[in-house]
Order: structure tokens, then C-alpha cells, then sequence
């Protein structure tokens, strides 16, 4: 059996910030063009199934995907991006380590292991 792991497409973010969990970030056109190209260099693998984050950026690069592929993406909460304080930030201060950041580990983020252990289950 073979799991591809996609990333979602570029998605819109004038502001240019690290959205994590925030709502409201939509992929752009661009965006959707890469999923679709995505699709395309999937078009012949045995895919069966199609799981998302409930992110919406996720789920709609899944459901082009899904659409590509008469399949419906299932959202699992389990797969979604990393609680953190940090999220919301100009991603020009995001540190190359949010996980040995004070502010993200003193305000509550996700460790390394919970995130593997999330995902893991």
C-alpha cells in the first residue's frame, strides 16, 4: 500500500501571516492550479481513500483533489495544524523552531511528541 501526503495549495494571505489554525484562508488561484496539477500527476494511482485537516485551505485542495478522483475527502481532526500561540504572527517573526520558542511553549502549544501522538493515532 502507498500513502501519498499532499500539502495544501498556496492560499490567500495578504497580510502575511502564519494562519495555523485561523479561519478564512482560502486558496488562491494559483492555488487551486497546483492541486489541479496535483491531480493530474496522481491520475494514474490506485487511490481509495482521501483524508483532510478541517482546515479550510486543506479541505478544499482535498476536494479538488477528491473531485479529480470521484472520491469525498474525510476531514479528521486529528490531522490538523499545530495548536499554537504563535499562529496570527507576520511569518517574517516566525523562529525557525516554533518549538523551542518561550512564547510558544509558555502560552500552551503543542510539543513535538503530542502532535506525533495526535497525528500517530
Amino acid at each position: 500500500m502507498k500513502i501519498y501526503l499532499v500539502r495544501h495549495g498556496e492560499y490567500q494571505n495578504p497580510e502575511g501571516i502564519v494562519p495555523y489554525r485561523l479561519p478564512g484562508y482560502s486558496l488562491s488561484d494559483h492555488g487551486k492550479k497546483q492541486v489541479e496539477l496535483i491531480a493530474v500527476k496522481l491520475k494514474d494511482q490506485k487511490i481509495r481513500a482521501l483524508y483532510t485537516s478541517p482546515i479550510q485551505r486543506c479541505v478544499e485542495s482535498a476536494t479538488i483533489l477528491g473531485n479529480a478522483r470521484h472520491l469525498y475527502p474525510n476531514q479528521k481532526s486529528e490531522l490538523i495544524e499545530v495548536d499554537t500561540p504563535l499562529q496570527g504572527i507576520k511569518a517574517a517573526d516566525l523562529p525557525s523552531d516554533i518549538y523551542q520558542d518561550a512564547r510558544h511553549i509558555e502560552g500552551g502549544g503543542e510539543t513535538r511528541e503530542v502532535v506525533y501522538t495526535r497525528m500517530n493515532s
